[in-house]
């Protein structure tokens, strides 16, 4: 800690926005646990892929970042996912079974409500860690998170008269104590390693979209549910539109550099406003990429 300045309130300069981080942090955990009432852990998991395609357009709104036309594309195609998962009921219907065993289209769409909100919680705490970036320690980033919440949870449970509970089994007490340690693990890693304080904040969210195929999988094997073809076909769009956005570019460079390493030198000493693609440059490939595509496009026909 003494290696950390300004350990209780933050460095100065950013206090504001590690409140900020710390509120919509709350909004954030509460919508994505609301939403897992009635939607299924892949459906919700997949409504959370949203948020890093709109972080993009709040990084290009608040912090002056690049947005391409690829990414505002694809967060159209998240839309249409979206309402393939939602399947509100003047598109789809009424579901069909006994109504005693099926969500109701108005508490899916309450779910979907409250994913939403999450979204745009998380949306907010992408775009925060990505104003404060290396001016506050990781743990300032973590206290405020965990400081706010208390103080939220705790002023809500108040409001609405919400007794608490106590775990009156042991495993409900280690459930309780691992979604503690590993939701530590994940703040942790998303505010440092996964590059939120050295990357732009549209492509520093990149490892979200791994997490479907957890979901996907732990999903049938603890409460072996499988999920239906319009919420496979709603994941399968937003997940095409992730990579298309985000992973596509990069590793487009990647096959241009490693069959013509030159290409990129004779395209940049041509005049193109595009840098020398080297590892630095290759982290924001948009540059490169939609400024005379006549030198990637010989190369990749080769």
């Amino acid at each position: 800690m003494r290696k950390i300045p300004s350990p209780l309130l933050g460095p100065k300069g950013v206090r504001t926005l590690l409140v900020l981080r710390g509120f919509t942090g709350f909004f954030t955990l509460s919508g994505m646990y609301f939403s897992l009432q009635y939607l299924s852990f892949s459906d919700a998991t997949a409504l959370t892929f949203i948020s890093p395609i709109l972080t993009g357009f709040s990084g290009a709104v608040f912090l002056k970042e690049t947005l391409s036309l690829k990414e505002t594309f694809a967060g159209l195609c998240n839309f249409f996912g979206v309402i393939l998962i939602a399947r509100p009921s003047f598109l789809f219907g009424s579901p069909k079974g006994n109504q005693s065993e099926v969500v109701t289209p108005g508490q899916r769409m309450l779910s979907v409500s409250a994913a939403l909100i999450g979204i745009l919680g998380a949306t907010g705490v992408y775009t925060l860690l990505r104003a404060i970036g290396k001016r506050a320690h990781t743990l300032h980033s973590l206290s405020f998170f965990s400081s706010q919440c208390v103080l939220i949870s705790t002023i809500c449970m108040i409001a609405f008269e919400i007794p608490p509970v106590i775990p009156t089994r042991i495993l409900w007490l280690v459930m309780l104590l691992l979604v503690g340690i590993f939701g530590l693990i994940a703040q942790t890693l998303l505010t440092t390693l996964m590059g939120l304080q050295r990357e732009t904040a549209s492509r520093g969210t990149l490892g979200v979209y791994t997490s479907i195929v957890f979901a996907v999988v732990f999903e049938f094997l603890v409460f072996h549910t499988r999920p239906s073809a319009l919420s496979i076909a709603g994941t399968a769009i937003i997940m095409s539109s992730a990579i298309y956005a985000s992973v596509l570019p990069i590793l487009l460079l990647a096959i241009v550099h490693a069959r013509d390493p030159s290409a990129n030198e004779d395209c940049h000493q041509a005049g193109q406003r595009s840098p020398p693609l080297t590892p630095a440059t290759i982290r924001n490939p948009d540059d490169y990429l939609y400024g005379d595509l006549s030198s990637t496009t010989n190369v990749l026909r080769q």
